[in-house]
């Protein structure tokens, strides 16, 4: 049984501490997000090349108004098209993979942060402010590339870490697939900007 009284013990943070910023995604991110029209130049353009991608039977190449998008890579026209097949032609399907990107996001620096001080209620603290920050608020709920993106480039710093900063403590095997596995998904989320920023961590 859960006993918020003795949450912030390391141990009650590591058994319910995901649990918990699942609750907090859901109730800061879902509200109003399949109501709000598809606002500014990006949103409609990810959806509607989305939508014709779909009435083509195409998943390779991205169409807008019946001309090619190359603007963005694949990855965020894959996910929307997953969840308009499971929730429809919408708001809520086209800006869910940001939510959800968010949501691993915080799982992955819960993760990285518990790991860095030893403290799994340190990493829910982490967590927590992520999901909390406000530009975080406002991107994660846009119809857009980026939240992809920087869940693969957290992805691809803890695991830089795993293998750089602590290279002896735990097998290496696993967190250079996962390396690799997070710049090349980041790659299909924006192109090569998912690398800077842990290439520039090796130097």
């Amino acid at each position: 049984m859960f006993d918020h009284r003795l949450f912030w013990t390391d141990s009650q943070c590591l058994k319910h501490g995901g649990w918990l910023l699942l609750l907090v995604t859901a109730l800061l991110y879902l509200p109003g997000t399949d109501v709000i029209p598809l606002m500014d130049r990006d949103e409609p353009r990810f959806a509607q090349a989305t939508v014709e991608m779909m009435e083509r039977g195409s998943w390779a190449v991205p169409y807008f108004n019946g001309e090619y998008r190359f603007d963005k890579p694949p990855l965020t026209y894959w996910w929307m098209q997953l969840h308009f097949l499971l929730f429809g032609v919408g708001e809520m399907g086209a800006r869910l993979h940001g939510i959800v990107a968010v949501f691993l996001t915080a799982l992955v620096t819960r993760g990285l942060a518990q790991r860095v001080s030893g403290s799994a209620r340190t990493g829910f603290i982490a967590g927590l402010l992520w999901l909390t920050t406000a530009q975080v608020l406002i991107h994660g709920r846009l119809c857009v590339a980026d939240m992809p993106m920087i869940s693969c480039v957290t992805l691809a710093c803890r695991s830089l870490i795993e293998l750089v900063v602590m290279p002896l403590e735990k097998p290496r095997a696993r967190w250079w697939w996962t390396l690799w596995l997070a710049l090349g998904f980041g790659f299909l989320a924006k192109g090569p900007i998912a690398w800077f920023v842990p290439v520039s961590y090796t130097h």
